[in-house]
């Protein structure tokens, strides 16, 4: 179904460029690197990108982001209904006199309100020297035209209240306004709209402004050159800081100033947006009927997968996982099932597992009995007993939905992935999962993002699919005995290496919760430290404080605290996940303190 959509993503303004470049705000919160990568993969996965501005596709270039290859420049829209918005048909531009100094945008960094008051203050300490009259007949007032974000970690709105505190001039603050009233407010006439941006990518302000006949100035910054006519760039852009918009400012108001112009038509913009839009239509027209006359893909050209569950002293949990497996709808002879146990130390355990055998062995499936080694070790293993292009690593414990095969395939096959996660439904209790209401997963992970990895696993749970040679490439998993988070370092090893692990976004297991899971059993210290040595092997020591630090931090008396900053997230392999009624998926909730290595206290998420 996918496959008959095209996707297109309209480039606006990414959230680290907004925040880090333009409001020069700190990135202290996970959630700016996760929203990062979503952007990123975004642009990478469409097939289309739009943007307003070559200014910011150039920009995204520079910061590594991924090209599309069919990018295409184009001015947005502007929902005109009035003549007056009718480039070919507004008369000759006439001066006028300005009386208010309008701030119109968002208050916050990146608009260049600091600038603008900056500005506002030296020109209302030497007005005289400036030959500028305030008061009645000059510059009468001030008005701050937009919504409040942050100025300098302030809100917008507090912080021109303390700005003004030394202003002798009115001002006010006006947030309710939707973009009809204050183009009218601005068109009523004797209002400059300032826009001393810092950076900009293609803003409406401009572009509304200069088709409605509204004197304006603005920073030359951006793709804002690109929206007015070059013939009035002298007189309505000026570079950004407080010295040239002092000089802007002081000019306009001893002459006035005349309306720039656009320098886009508004209605031959319209055409060229439908004519692309008829486009993709014929495009998407001829994919559709290249799908349906596509020929059915015979089974014997399916890749041959292979399922790979270790197992130990779970006797009665694993007949449920591998009922889950025999029930796939992938077909039977492309697939195969190989349980690795890992030297189950009960007997009842060892006795259901081997009742299996006789149906495994009529299927040409595999129990492999081998000694106790540990997760690591015992996927290593039944990696070697594998014949498939493709192997799924299962828990024992976990309940295939009957798709689970099949869809990993298309994916992995459609993506060229190395390896796939998945999002996650979960369940309580030895009892077979029940069927729930909706296609809502119950917890969804980011995929292969490097960056957020290193904080928090954003990666998914150890139910994955891999590509065999990648695998192989990639060196399997580490062995380290007793210890957990041996899929979170296998995810950041390939991630960190250029191997693309990427997340299908379907729940397509059951994840089983149990009071004795690896995360309640082992030492936290020791599977976070684990999960952290990828990136460790990446930095030379010297650096290595700087992911622990925040990961481990030290109490006064030298144990180890919870996690703080970026890192506060890693605590949990669901971090924040929540019961339908608002309880908390890790059973028992609150936080248990844990001997680590070498006697140090460690608090672990129940």
């Amino acid at each position: 179904e996918m496959l008959t959509k095209i996707f297109v993503i309209g480039l606006h303004g990414p959230n680290l460029w907004a925040k880090a470049v333009g409001n020069l705000e700190q990135i202290d919160k996970i959630d700016d690197l996760e929203m990062d990568f979503m952007e990123r993969r975004c642009v990478k996965l469409s097939d289309v990108v739009v943007s307003p501005s070559q200014y910011l596709l150039k920009w995204m270039g520079s910061e590594g982001w991924p090209i599309n290859t069919r990018s295409l420049c184009q001015p947005n829209l502007l929902p005109y209904k009035d003549e007056k918005y009718a480039q070919g048909e507004r008369g000759e531009k006439k001066m006028e006199a300005i009386r208010e100094l309008v701030f119109f945008g968002r208050l916050e960094t990146r608009k260049g309100i600091i600038a603008f008051c900056d500005a506002v203050d030296h020109i209302l300490d030497n007005a005289a020297d400036l030959g500028i009259v305030v008061g009645k007949g000059g510059l009468e007032k001030l008005i701050f035209l937009g919504r409040s974000a942050l100025v300098d970690g302030i809100y917008g709105m507090h912080y021109v209240q303390k700005r003004a505190q030394r202003w002798d001039i009115p001002w006010k603050v006006i947030s309710r306004m939707n973009s009809t009233e204050a183009l009218g407010f601005l068109g009523e006439g004797g209002r400059l709209a300032v826009m001393p941006s810092r950076i900009e990518n293609s803003p409406y302000t401009i572009y509304e402004c200069a088709h409605a006949r509204i004197p304006f100035i603005a920073t030359s910054v951006g793709g804002i050159p690109d929206l007015v006519h070059h013939e009035d760039h002298g007189m309505a852009l000026f570079e950004p800081g407080k010295e040239a918009l002092v000089d802007k400012l002081v000019r306009v108001l001893r002459e006035g100033i005349a309306p720039a112009r656009p320098s886009i038509d508004a209605k031959e913009n319209e055409r060229v947006w439908v004519e692309w839009h008829q486009m993709l239509a014929e495009e998407h027209r001829r994919t559709v009927r290249a799908l349906e006359s596509k020929p059915a893909e015979e089974e014997r050209d399916l890749p041959f997968v292979s399922v790979v569950m270790t197992h130990f002293n779970r006797g009665k949990l694993v007949a449920q996982a591998i009922e889950s497996v025999e029930l796939q709808d992938y077909p039977k002879s492309r697939y195969e099932l190989i349980v690795m146990d890992d030297g189950s130390t009960d007997e009842q355990a060892r006795r259901d597992l081997a009742a299996f055998e006789p149906s495994f062995r009529e299927r040409g499936w595999k129990i492999v009995w081998g000694e106790n080694c540990y997760l690591g070790c015992a996927r290593n293993k039944a990696v070697g007993h594998a014949r498939g292009k493709y192997i799924l690593f299962m828990d024992d414990d976990n309940v295939a939905k009957p798709h689970e095969v099949r869809t990993f395939v298309r994916a992995m096959e459609s993506s060229n992935a190395d390896v796939l996660t998945s999002f996650v439904d979960f369940f309580w209790g030895s009892d077979k999962p029940v069927p729930k209401a909706g296609d809502r997963a119950s917890y969804i992970f980011l995929g292969g993002s490097p960056d957020v990895g290193a904080f928090k696993n954003c990666y998914g749970d150890a139910n994955c699919f891999v590509r065999v040679s990648s695998f192989k490439d990639i060196g399997g998993y580490t062995e380290d005995y007793g210890i957990g988070f041996e899929d979170w370092e296998m995810y950041a090893n390939a991630s960190l290496r250029g191997f693309k692990v990427d997340v299908l976004p379907d729940a397509v297991y059951h994840y089983r919760f149990t009071p004795n899971s690896m995360q309640k059993t082992t030492n936290f210290f020791q599977n976070r430290r684990r999960s952290l040595r990828p990136y460790l092997n990446s930095l030379p020591p010297e650096l290595h404080d700087t992911i622990l630090g925040p990961v481990f931090p030290r109490n006064e008396d030298g144990t180890i605290a919870a996690p703080t900053g970026l890192a506060a997230q890693g605590t949990s392999r669901f971090f924040g996940a929540a019961r339908s009624d608002g309880t908390s998926v890790e059973e028992g909730g609150g936080v248990k303190k844990r001997e680590g290595a070498a006697g140090e206290e460690v608090k672990d998420e129940l």
